[in-house]
């Protein structure tokens, strides 16, 4: 595991985790710009959608996000439908976005490139 990131799971686990901040947000989108930041329920997410030729390669990637996920013990949402797997990261415990999602979010990226 990243160092750098095992220092964030346990942060965010807590529920006096807090949410990143806007200069971490900015840095994060300006490098990024396929994600968005949604907000339902009171609950504010990165969320992009990856596109696929078809339903088995977008399972297999949401297999990959998971098993991420489950290395990080920091699980997304994520949905699959023929040629799309959206990925949604926030951090439970504080409804928002932690440094630790941000970081996720990039590593989902990276699956892409291997």
């Amino acid at each position: 595991m990243d160092k750098e990131i095992d220092d964030l799971v346990c942060e965010a686990c807590s529920e006096d985790a807090q949410k990143a901040d806007e200069k971490q947000i900015n840095t994060f989108m300006g490098s990024h710009p396929e994600w968005e930041i949604k907000t339902e329920s009171d609950t504010t997410f990165l969320t992009r959608t990856f596109n696929f030729p078809d339903f088995a390669e977008a399972a297999d990637f949401a297999a990959e996000v998971g098993d991420v996920a489950e290395r990080y013990n920091h699980h997304p949402r994520i949905t699959i439908e023929f040629g799309k797997t959206r990925v949604d990261w926030w951090s439970h415990k504080i409804g928002n976005i932690h440094a630790l999602d941000l970081s996720l979010a990039k590593n989902t990226e990276e699956l892409l490139r291997v």
